[in-house]
């Protein structure tokens, strides 16, 4: 898959033409949206049940999201300041507000096996809270992100609800998941900014470079090519796919034009990551059953997708990506690429 995903880019680069705007010049909305994602190695057609297993996310979008008592804003918000990165909104820049909730699952390759499997992925799992900040510079071709995630790793939940769904699909319950990192639940966070830049523009391709680095459960820097054609009705910095961490991060809700072409298109990037630490395979501080020194794991990771996007409605979408990261895993069971898809619907206001 990375090989076409790259053909794909190169022959995008050779077509480049002048960026159209399509982001109506007004303030974000109130409630501007919401996303319901769908992760599951099902949705790549293998007969798998490992590694990213599963996740289940829901983002919202708009000024509300800064003032709920749940939000995280604020205090992105002072890490921002404590870090000399507050800015304002001047110049005829945008800013734009997300908050995403969701469960990510990860599991060894036999998950029958009640007993440790030091040779494979440790069982993990992260319950969160996130709330991104993009902001959109005056002449639309690049933006800026930060986000800071909080959450629980090791908590009895992903077990259970696990379990539950392998009784409703009949299937054997995996027996394992008192082995998972951080058994029995440890606080945890991430904090991480980036930026993205319009690279080509044309009413039915768009192709742009973006960059990220963050610190805490998941510790990397990355760089990423993406690239989505078709009908396009949406702004280029509103489709956020190279924005991941084996689930997708929030994205701002879409300042849609009221004509235009019924969406369609296919979307597909490359990305490498240079990882520090990964706490769903080493863990934090507390004692796991089964975890990985740094110098058991690859430093440099490659990422690529393929997916497709079509409007279902005046206001809906509906999407599904199919992802590929090389082996993680120096040696052993676990040494193994990783494939997983995803379903999103998305309402937009």
């Amino acid at each position: 898959m990375p090989r076409h995903a790259t053909l794909l880019l190169l022959c995008a680069f050779a077509a480049g033409c002048g960026a159209e705007d399509r982001t109506p010049a007004t303030n974000e909305p109130d409630n501007s949206g919401w996303s319901l994602s769908l992760d599951n190695d099902v949705f790549s057609f293998t007969k798998h049940d490992r590694d990213y297993t599963g996740g289940l996310s829901l983002s919202l979008a708009g000024r509300r999201v800064a003032r709920w008592p749940l939000s995280l804003d604020r205090p992105l918000a002072a890490i921002d300041r404590g870090l000399g990165l507050d800015d304002a909104e001047r110049d005829g820049r945008l800013r734009l507000h997300s908050l995403q909730l969701g469960l990510a699952a990860f599991t060894p390759d036999d998950i029958a096996e009640a007993a440790m499997q030091p040779d494979d992925r440790p069982y993990a799992s992260l319950l969160y809270l996130a709330n991104t900040r993009m902001l959109l510079a005056a002449d639309r071709r690049s933006a800026s992100e930060r986000t800071l995630t909080v959450g629980l790793l090791g908590l009895h939940l992903s077990g259970d609800l696990h379990g539950q769904l392998h009784d409703v699909i009949g299937v054997n319950r995996p027996a394992g998941w008192r082995h998972q990192i951080s058994a029995g639940g440890e606080a945890t966070f991430r904090y991480s900014g980036g930026a993205q830049y319009l690279l080509s523009g044309h009413p039915g391709r768009e192709l742009k470079l973006a960059w990220e680095a963050g610190a805490g459960y998941l510790t990397e820097a990355s760089g990423a090519l993406s690239l989505r054609m078709g009908r396009l009705n949406t702004p280029w910095w509103s489709f956020t796919p190279d924005r991941s961490e084996y689930f997708a991060q929030p994205t701002p809700g879409l300042l849609i034009p009221p004509d235009g072409p019924r969406e369609l298109y296919v979307w597909t990037g490359l990305k490498l990551r240079a990882r520090l630490h990964n706490a769903f395979l080493q863990g934090q501080f507390r004692d796991s059953a089964v975890s990985y020194d740094a110098d058991q794991l690859y430093p440099l990771l490659l990422e690529g997708w393929v997916g497709v996007t079509g409007q279902v409605g005046a206001h809906y979408r509906l999407g599904w990506v199919l992802r590929y990261q090389s082996p993680e895993i120096r040696a052993g069971d676990g040494r193994r690429e990783l494939l997983w898809g995803s379903l999103f619907l998305s309402r937009y206001f």
